[in-house]
């Protein structure tokens, strides 16, 4: 049994992140601003999927990206944001 994959686009801020989750059909999941922490950022995919995510490259978001991997087992891409 395969998991479901799902996709979330981040936008890097020092103190919230820009959201948005999608499911592997392009359905919009949410799209809200969370607080700069892992714990908000995951909820906006359900649990249980695969879960592919791009983020704004800039100051910081490396570190965020590797907290969010090590706690959540996402794939992260850093992204240039043009």
């Amino acid at each position: 049994m395969s998991k479901l994959a799902y996709y979330a686009g981040l936008d890097y801020h020092r103190h919230s992140i820009p959201a948005c989750g999608m499911d592997a059909q392009g359905n919009l999941i949410q799209n809200a601003t969370r607080p700069n922490d892992w714990r908000a950022v995951a909820e906006v995919v359900p649990e249980g999927g695969t879960v592919f995510a791009a983020i704004e490259a800039c100051c910081g978001a490396a570190d965020f990206s590797e907290e969010l991997i090590r706690h959540t087992g996402w794939s992260v891409s850093l992204a240039h944001p043009g």
